[in-house]
């Protein structure tokens, strides 16, 4: 991942918002680690 900022934050600064994103940010774990999708039923009407 490639991670590109505008900020003037420090260096320091910016590596530690980038692992706070990486261990809370449910829309990237959800890409990293898959949710499996099981199909149980379907249901016409």
């Amino acid at each position: 991942m490639s991670a590109h900022f505008r900020t003037p934050n420090t260096k320091k600064e910016e590596k530690a918002f980038v692992e706070f994103m990486e261990n809370t940010c449910p829309v990237r774990d959800n890409l990293a680690n898959g949710v499996p999708i099981v199909t149980k039923s379907v249901e016409t009407a």
